[in-house]
């Protein structure tokens, strides 16, 4: 006979089994220390090396914007990027506050507007992520059109997204400076990325898009980095973390309310052009000169579909039990034809 072992109900059993397969906390990194808003913190030899260099092109009038990529989990914002935020701040004696961090198109402009001379934006990926690619292209543009207020304000833009091909080609080889692309050797732990200068940032951006990947491709160097919005690291909060969280949640609601106000806006729209094209097709117009007179935005045969769609939905043709279309009226068959 088969026996089955029972576990005892045990409310602190999840607890004590997280707490004990936790990875183990790395207190330091051996590199660069430093404070930030009276925060200790650690930065990795190379990368300040080449944060260095870089602050003093800003100062002779080049662009500085840097791109951070990871898959979710990674620690892409309060590692890598908060790294390379901090640093900046403590390098440039500022302080870094939450007015820097933002996370939509509309907070970015009103912040560029404000922005006094060298000061460091870091735009958050978490509302994002997934598959929201309409707001990623909202951010590019949100960055083009201020793109000559941040090279004469010399701002330090920080972008982080989940994977650097999901940027336009225009912002991934031209406007990015470096990428910092944040690894997990063994799905766990985190603390390491490979950063990828210039020249191989654009070389893998072009070899790699049709499988979104960086794995085959060389990096100038590898960094490790700390979890900086761990407070048992840092002795105190860098930033105060509950304003963040609810930051970021409003940000999410307010591009959530966007997209869908965007989405009623669109229907409103398409049911417009289809009662146009339907009246039009009644007057004689043939399926191509609607879209010829629609410059040829809308095909023929988008067209052809909703003319249909819109008598369907009036009643004038019906399916019959074959499937096919039919008329209902003589003035269908006589008035729309294909």
């Amino acid at each position: 006979m088969i026996k089955y072992h029972e576990n005892p109900v045990d409310d602190t059993y999840i607890e004590r089994f997280t707490n004990s397969n936790k990875v183990a906390i790395v207190p330091t990194i051996d590199g660069y220390k430093y404070k930030c808003n009276g925060a200790k913190c650690e930065i990795d030899y190379s990368l300040k090396k080449r944060l260095d260099m870089d602050l003093v092109a800003v100062a002779n009038q080049w662009d500085l914007v840097y791109a951070i990529s990871g898959m979710e989990g990674s620690g892409k914002s309060k590692g890598a990027t908060l790294t390379v935020a901090t640093y900046i701040c403590h390098k440039l004696r500022k302080s870094l506050s939450l007015k820097n961090i933002i996370f939509t198109p509309k907070q970015f402009e009103e912040l560029v507007e404000d922005a006094k001379p060298f000061d460091v934006i870091f735009w958050d990926e978490f509302v994002l992520g997934g598959s929201s690619e309409d707001t990623l292209t909202e951010m590019q543009r949100s960055l083009k059109k201020k793109f000559t207020i941040i090279r004469s304000k010399r701002l330090i833009i920080l972008l982080v997204i989940p994977y650097f091909h999901m940027m336009s080609k225009y912002w991934a080889i031209s406007r990015t400076r470096m990428l910092v692309d944040c690894t997990s050797s063994d799905g766990i732990s985190r603390g390491e990325a490979k950063v990828y200068g210039y020249g191989k940032k654009r070389y893998a951006y072009l070899n790699g898009k049709k499988l979104h990947t960086m794995e085959p491709f060389k990096h100038d160097f590898m960094l490790r980095f700390l979890d900086l919005g761990n407070k048992e690291i840092t002795g105190k909060d860098i930033i105060n973390w509950e304003e963040y969280e609810k930051k970021k949640q409003e940000s999410s609601k307010e591009i959530e309310k966007k997209k869908e106000n965007r989405g009623i806006l669109t229907l409103k729209y398409r049911q417009a052009l289809k009662a146009v094209s339907t009246n039009m097709k009644k007057d004689g117009f043939k399926y191509t000169d609607i879209s010829s007179i629609m410059n040829d935005i809308i095909s023929t045969t988008s067209i052809k579909t909703w003319v249909t769609e819109d008598l369907l939905e009036k009643g004038v043709v019906k399916y019959d039990t074959t499937g096919r279309k039919g008329a209902t009226t003589k003035e269908t068959s006589s008035s729309i034809r294909t």
